[in-house]
C-alpha cells in the first residue's frame, strides 16, 4: 500500500467500553504509519462520548443496530453512511457477519478481518489472527490484525480525550469530599456488566472500610445509573460509608475522574481499562475462566495490579458444582490493602 497519496481508513470496534479502549492505539498507529492520512472510526451509539474530540479521530461514526440501523433499512441506512466517508480501507477489530456486509456493501476497496470465520471471504485481507483460546492480549491481537497495512508503534497511545469541562465537573462533585477529607483519592467500581466473575460485594465493602481506617484513603464509588442498586448494597455493607457518584458521571468525566485518582480498584470491566488508559495506577480482579483470564483482558502493561484466585484454569463457571467454588471469595481483602498500599506507597497494618 502506498504512503504517499492521502488514505482514509475505517476502524470498526462496536462492542463494549473496555473493547474500544483497549482498540484506540490502533489508531495512532495509522496516523504515525501513514502521516496526512484521514482516520474514521465506526464505534457502538454508546461508547461514543467518551471519544468525541478523539485527537486521532476525524469522522466518528456510530452503529446503533436497536434503534437508527435496525433491520433491512436500518441497515442500508448505515451502508449509506460509510459509502459517503469514501473510506478506501477497512479494518474490522471485533468480527460480525453484519458489520462484514456492511463493510462489503459500502464498497470499501481494502477490507481487513480475521481470517477465522465463514464470512471471511469478505474480507481482502485475512489476517490469521485467532482470538479463541490464546493467550496474548486483546490490545496486542488488535495490533496483530493492523500487521499487513501498518507496523506496531515503539509506544501504545491511547490518547483519550478529557476536557476542561469535564475535569471541572468532576472537581465541582469532589468539592465536598476534598472539603472533609485529605487522604489519597480510591475510587472503587463494583460492577462488571456481567463481563466475568466478580470480587465479593462484602469483600469490596470491607476493603473500602479498611482504605479508610489504615491507609486514610478518601474512597469514592462509582457505576452507571443502571448499577445504582449494586451500589446501594454495598453502601449499606460499608461502615465507613464511601462516597457515592454512580450515574452521575459522563463517559468524559468518569476519564476525568480517574485520572484525579490516585489508585482505581475495580472487577475486570471498562472502567479499569480507562484508569489505565488516562495513567492511574489499578487493582483488578480477574476469574480463572479462560475467556476471562488477565493475559487477554487484565490492565494492559500491569501485571502486577492483577489479583486472581488460585485455582486451575476452567472453561465456565459451574457455580456449587465446582469443588473451588466460590473461588473469588478467596482473593482475601488483606491481599487487596496489601497490594493497594504498596501501589500508593503507603505503611499499612499487616
Amino acid at each position: 500500500m502506498s504512503r504517499t497519496a492521502q488514505k482514509r481508513f475505517l476502524v470498526v470496534r462496536t462492542d463494549r467500553l473496555g473493547d474500544l479502549i483497549l482498540s484506540l492505539p490502533v489508531l495512532s498507529a495509522l496516523k504515525q504509519a501513514y502521516p496526512g492520512c484521514v482516520v474514521g472510526l465506526l464505534v457502538a451509539a454508546q461508547t461514543a462520548p467518551l471519544v468525541e474530540g478523539h485527537p486521532d479521530v476525524d469522522i466518528l461514526l456510530t452503529d446503533d443496530p436497536h434503534t437508527e440501523h435496525r433491520g433491512i433499512r436500518g441497515w442500508a441506512r448505515l451502508v449509506g453512511q460509510l459509502r459517503m466517508g469514501r473510506f478506501d480501507t477497512a479494518i474490522l477489530l471485533h468480527p460480525t457477519l453484519r458489520l462484514a456486509l456492511a463493510l462489503t456493501a459500502a464498497r470499501i476497496p481494502q477490507r481487513l478481518g480475521t481470517a477465522y470465520r465463514a464470512y471471511s471471504l469478505l474480507f481482502t485481507h485475512r489476517v490469521p489472527v485467532h482470538r479463541k483460546g490464546v493467550a496474548r492480549h486483546e490490545l496486542d491481537l488488535n495490533f496483530d490484525l493492523l500487521s499487513p497495512i501498518a507496523p506496531r508503534p515503539a509506544q501504545v497511545a491511547f490518547n483519550i480525550p478529557v476536557t476542561e469541562e469535564a475535569r471541572a465537573h468532576v472537581r465541582h462533585l469532589l468539592a465536598p469530599l476534598r472539603s472533609r477529607h485529605a487522604g489519597k483519592l480510591v475510587v472503587i467500581h463494583p460492577g462488571s456488566g456481567g463481563s466475568a466473575r466478580d470480587w465479593p460485594l462484602e469483600h469490596f465493602a470491607r476493603l473500602a472500610d479498611e482504605l479508610t481506617r489504615q491507609l486514610n484513603a478518601t474512597v469514592v464509588v462509582t457505576g452507571s445509573a443502571q448499577e445504582s442498586q449494586l451500589v446501594d448494597r454495598l453502601w449499606q455493607l460499608c461502615q465507613q460509608k464511601p462516597f457515592r457518584l454512580d450515574g452521575r458521571t459522563s463517559l468524559k468525566e468518569l476519564a476525568a475522574l480517574l485520572g484525579e485518582a490516585d489508585l482505581v480498584v475495580s472487577n475486570s470491566t471498562g472502567p479499569l481499562h480507562l484508569a489505565v488508559a488516562v495513567g492511574t495506577e489499578v487493582i483488578g480482579f480477574y476469574c480463572r475462566i479462560r475467556a476471562c483470564a488477565p493475559e487477554r483482558w487484565g490492565p494492559y502493561g500491569r501485571p502486577d495490579s492483577v489479583l486472581t484466585p488460585e485455582v486451575e484454569p476452567c472453561e465456565r463457571c459451574t457455580g456449587a458444582r465446582c469443588p473451588d467454588w466460590d473461588c473469588m471469595s478467596s482473593i482475601s481483602v488483606e491481599q487487596a490493602l496489601a497490594l493497594a498500599a504498596r501501589k500508593m506507597n503507603e505503611p499499612h497494618a499487616p
